[in-house]
C-alpha cells in the first residue's frame, strides 16, 4: 500500500486580451493505492486546487476552487521498463472566481505511458 501527494503554487501574469491578471493558485494532488501480486497496480486518486488571491483586474474579488477524486489503474511490466497508468476523476464541487458563472464540473481522464531508462 502507498500513499503520494505533490503540491505546487503557481503565481501568473496578466493576460494580454483581457487585462487581468489571475491570482496565485495553490494545486494538491492526492492518491493512495495497493499493488496486487499480479503486477496490477489499484488507487483512489484526487485534486483539490484553491486561488489564494483575487484576480487583479477583474469585476469581483471572488476566488476559485476545484475539488475532485477518482479512481487510478496502472501495470509495470518490469522487464521491458514501461509502465502505464490510467485514472478517471470526477469534479465533484468547481467555484468560479472572477469568472463567476463560467464555472464548469465534470469529469476528466489521464492517460499515461513511462519508459524507463
Amino acid at each position: 500500500m502507498g500513499f503520494r501527494h505533490c503540491r505546487d503554487k503557481r503565481s501568473q501574469t496578466e493576460q494580454d486580451d483581457t487585462g487581468i491578471t489571475p491570482g496565485d493558485n495553490w494545486l494538491v494532488e492526492w492518491g493512495i493505492g495497493h499493488r496486487l501480486q499480479n503486477g496490477l497496480e489499484l488507487g483512489l486518486v484526487g485534486y483539490d486546487a484553491w486561488q489564494l488571491e483575487a484576480d487583479d483586474g477583474a469585476a469581483t474579488t471572488a476566488k476559485a476552487e476545484r475539488h475532485a477524486i477518482g479512481a487510478e489503474a496502472g501495470y509495470l511490466w518490469p522487464t521491458a521498463g514501461v509502465m502505464l497508468k490510467g485514472a478517471v476523476y470526477h469534479e465533484y464541487d468547481a467555484e468560479g472566481g472572477g469568472l463567476k458563472g463560467l464555472e464548469s464540473e465534470g469529469d476528466a481522464f489521464r492517460l499515461q505511458l513511462t519508459k524507463f531508462l
